[in-house]
This record gives C-alpha cells, structure tokens and sequence, in this order.
C-alpha cells in the first residue's frame, strides 16, 4: 500500500509527466486512434472563451484595458479551463487505476478499468484542443490539491464519495457551462460526449455510496475532503487573478472589481448547486456538519 501511495503522489497524478516513453507513446496514440472522434487542432483560436461568459465589461478596471490585455486575459481564461478540464480527467485516470487494485470483484475491477479507458480517451480528446503544456505554475486550480490528495490518502469508500460523487458532479457541471459558452463548435460537441460518459461515472458513484455503510474513519474523510474541496472552490478567483497579471488593482479597484462582476453573488450560486447535487446522497449527515462549519457561506 505504501508503494501504491508513492506512486499516486501529485506529480504523477494530476501533473504533466516531464519525460516521455516514447514506444508507450506510438502504442497509445495507435490504440486511442479507435476511439478518439475529434481531430488535432493546428490553427486552435486563443480565445475559446469571452465575454459571453465571463462578462468583465461590467468591471471598470476591465474596460479600461486596452484591447490587446483584454484578449491576454480571455486568451489566459481560456487555457485555464482547458487545463482544469485535462487535470480533471487525469484525476478521474488515476482514481480509477487506484480502485482496481483495491476492488474486492471481477465485475468491480471491469467496471473501473471501463472509467479509466473512458478517462484516457476524455484526456486525449481535450489535448487535441490545446496548443500549450498544462504548466501547473500558470493554470493550477486548488481544488485539484485536496483531489490529489484524496487519491493518494484516502479510504477506498472515501475515494468513492470524494471522486466519483463529488468531483464527477461538479465536473458535469463544470462541463455543461463550458459547452454552452464556448466558441469552438467541435469543442461543443466534445464536452456533450465527456458529460454523458461523466454522467455515468457520477450515477453509478451516486449508486454505490447508497449502499455503503461507512465507519467513523470514512466519514470524517469525507466530511474533511468535501470541505477543502468547497474551500477551494472559494479562493479559486481566475478573473481576479487572471486580471491581475494584467493590471495590478490598489485595494480600492479590487474591491469595486468584485462588486461590478457580482462575484460574492457568482460563488453563492455555485455553492448552492454543489449543495443540491451532495444532498442526493446525504445519508452521512454530511450536509449538516457541512453548514455547521459554515462552508456554504461565502462572503468577500
């Protein structure tokens, strides 16, 4: 077991690997070649995502920009949700390698082993899209930390609530309002396939955790990672930070920045979704030392 968590550290989980095999390379790419619809993008447009729906026209400090930083900010917006979307089926690769080993069942250890080729496709059809590496310095999101986490420390029940639940759920989510804004029509038509192999993976989680009877240990785990995970999602800010590589905002211009785009109102209204989607499998009473902690209120 110790082993296994050396190797599901968060190098080789989420980030992208430095050296490559290149004779495991020409074998996968030749194998992925079967089941991999969309096409290697060459002239792939910076920005993917804009205005519609980002909306930062609100903010005066955004339109004071001038038209070149404004493209810098949507273009770096972009690539962020490229990455997140890339690191997330990574995670949901690596989730899924970790659950075989410890599955009790033949039918078990087929089912994961069908998440991770599902997983391995969903990441290669999202690198057709990207033009760039997947540099954790530049397009990290935190809530991939308590995800990576989980891989490497967690129960295997736990694993089940955190990753396939939880992450699953926010990522069709996540997915659905990444479909409908994009600019890219065949990037539409990938994020509609992942949702509906995601969607599975999410209900057959959801189906499961039901079946589950966890011990302290397993609940207190979840209780612990859904709430960094929340936590995460709260100090994420990629418009504010995004914009500041552009500008640097005193005090004042940050706070009107977050008062123009509505952003208190934007992560309550997330929060309340994720909210929605953990009370269908609120048989731990999860939700109630959640919002005994607070975790659900946000303010700025």
């Amino acid at each position: 077991m110790s082993d296994m968590k050396n190797r599901l550290n968060k190098e080789q989980t989420l980030l992208a690997p430095k050296l490559e095999n290149i004779k495991f390379k020409a074998l996968l790419d030749n194998a992925l070649a079967n089941y991999v619809v969309s096409e290697k993008h060459n002239n792939i447009p910076g920005i993917l995502w804009g205005e519609e729906r980002y909306q930062l026209e609100r903010a005066s400090s955004f339109r004071k920009l001038k038209q070149v930083q404004k493209d810098n900010i949507y273009t770096h917006l972009s690539r962020s949700n490229l990455a997140l979307s890339w690191y997330i089926e990574r995670s949901g690769h690596n989730y899924g390698a970790k659950m075989i080993l410890l599955s009790d069942t033949q039918e078990e250890k087929s089912l994961y082993a069908l998440f991770v080729a599902e997983e391995a496709i969903h990441q290669r059809e999202f690198e057709h899209f990207m033009d760039f590496v997947p540099d954790p310095n530049l397009y990290w999101h935190p809530l991939l930390d308590p995800l990576a986490e989980a891989i490497r420390e967690a129960e295997r029940e736990t694993c089940l609530y955190v990753i396939q639940v939880l992450l699953e759920g926010f990522g069709i989510g996540l997915y659905t309002s990444l479909k409908e804004n994009c600019r890219l029509p065949e990037l539409q038509r990938v994020y509609t396939r992942i949702i509906n192999d995601e969607a599975k993976h999410h209900g057959s989680g959801v189906i499961l955790t039901h079946s589950l009877t966890p011990n302290d240990l397993v609940k207190d785990q979840v209780f612990e990672y859904t709430r960094k995970f929340i936590q995460a999602l709260k100090s994420a800010d990629m418009m504010g930070k995004t914009l500041q590589r552009e500008k640097k905002l005193t005090n004042k211009e940050r706070t009107n920045f977050y008062e123009e785009i509505e952003y208190e109102k934007f992560i309550n209204l997330r929060l309340l979704k994720l909210r929605s989607m953990l009370q269908k499998v609120d048989n731990w009473d999860l939700i109630d030392r959640l919002e005994k902690n607070n975790v659900f209120k946000y303010t700025i």
